[in-house]
């Protein structure tokens, strides 16, 4: 109900809602979802168009990723304990490395990449220091040695 401000659903009616917004994220179509859950189409309509469909959907992603947390924690735990190569470990893990901070892989950003922290200074010196250091030549030539094009 658009625009009304209406009650939190009980707890039995928020799963389904809950449970019709999963079905949807996956693909489901509102006659499916909803026959699904046990409600009319034009129910399900009214749920999608209320204010707190949002944090149905919310709450539906919160379920299936933590679902997804447990299926990769498994896979990779197998994969460590049978050494089994199966690749199941390498997507686990890149799996766990966007839900988990400890998985996350150490910071490698363009501000920690070498050459452009000294392109960064590079063009922070005044022109004539860098004449004084012997830099010379366009500003494409100097970029072309400065990430190693230009270097023999």
């Amino acid at each position: 109900m658009t625009g009304i401000a209406c009650q939190h659903p009980s707890a039995k009616k928020w799963d389904m809602w809950q449970s019709a917004a999963y079905l949807r994220m996956v693909g489901a179509t509102q006659k499916q979802a909803a026959k699904a859950v046990g409600v009319t189409e034009r129910t399900l309509r009214r749920w999608e168009a209320d204010e707190k469909w949002p944090d149905a959907c919310a709450g539906a992603r919160g379920r299936w990723l933590q679902g997804v947390e447990v299926e990769a924690r498994a896979a990779l735990a197998e994969e460590l304990k049978n050494k089994t190569n199966r690749g199941r470990g390498e997507l686990a893990l890149k799996v766990l490395e966007r839900l988990d901070p400890v998985f996350a892989p150490a910071r490698q950003r363009l501000e920690m990449d070498w050459r452009f922290q000294l392109i960064e200074r590079a063009y922070a010196l005044p022109v004539e220091e860098l004449e004084r250091l012997g830099v010379e030549g366009t500003e494409e030539e100097f970029m072309a040695l400065l990430s190693g094009d230009g270097i023999s």
